[in-house]
């Protein structure tokens, strides 16, 4: 088959198409997805919470120590790790870019990869997926003395909505979601000292304030995810120059 500049279609590889299908149109049944999402938990880096009185939390699962420990090296005892964060509104399509970058590795395998990768949405979801804060492996760089984290934040804009990855919590008592938190992994929990009023006491105020703060301060690169290229200006460059704002001012 020609094209219509009279050169040959460069021919597909069949397992290449295959496996993007399955990331980019994923076929499964809701009860699969639910169980992909509990899975990923333990991909969780940190979060937000509230105690039994309802005062906020910050969460920390321990994951990036997690990462680095398990995967030291006699050859790499010295590593210096790189963070590459995704950020941006909900429904952007920050999962299936890191999701993409993860699976790249290895799409001549029609199996896949065994590497966690962040779980993407359903087509018929109307809230975020992704709860909290995730960190995932680049696999071609992961036993390296510098080693890419990519970082998958909860998509900004989502309001109080809790994000369909922490729905199932809410549905529990809540003793039973305190003494759950962190999955059988060791977490560290701290009180939001400053969250003192009903607006910073928010989860949407911790979405779009705490966690890109964070991670503005500690990455290397931030990719801001957008539909629109074209509204750069009106939306990233404001919270941009406010998160290092925010980032300078903590660490002079």
């Amino acid at each position: 088959m020609i094209d219509r500049n009279g050169k040959p279609h460069e021919k597909a590889d069949p397992l290449v198409v295959y496996r993007l299908r399955q990331i980019l149109e994923p076929t499964r049944t809701e009860a699969e997805h639910e169980s992909e999402l509990l899975e990923d938990r333990d991909t969780t880096w940190f979060g937000f919470g509230r105690d039994a009185s309802g005062q906020p939390l910050f969460h920390d699962f321990g994951r990036f120590a997690a990462i680095m420990s398990e995967t030291v090296t006699d050859e790499t005892a010295e590593r210096y790790p790189q963070l590459a964060t995704f950020i941006g509104e909900t429904g952007v399509g920050k999962s299936t870019l890191i999701k993409l970058l993860i699976d790249r590795n290895d799409l001549t395998d029609p199996e896949g990869v065994n590497y966690y990768a962040p779980v993407t949405s359903s087509n018929h979801d109307r809230i975020s997926t992704t709860g909290d804060v995730h960190l995932y492996a680049d696999p071609s760089t992961l036993y390296s003395s510098h080693p890419l984290l990519l970082v998958d934040c909860e998509g900004l804009g989502g309001g109080e909505a809790v994000p369909k990855q922490l729905r199932h919590r809410t549905q529990e008592p809540r003793t039973t979601y305190l003494d759950d938190t962190g999955a059988g992994r060791h977490c560290q929990t701290r009180k939001i000292a400053w969250a003192d009023n009903p607006y910073t006491q928010k989860r949407e105020y911790a979405v779009s304030q705490l966690y890109p703060r964070i991670l503005y301060t500690f990455s290397d690169a931030v990719v801001f995810v957008l539909r629109n290229p074209r509204s750069f200006e009106s939306v990233v460059l404001d919270k941009l120059i406010r998160w290092g704002a925010a980032s300078s001012m903590c660490i002079s």
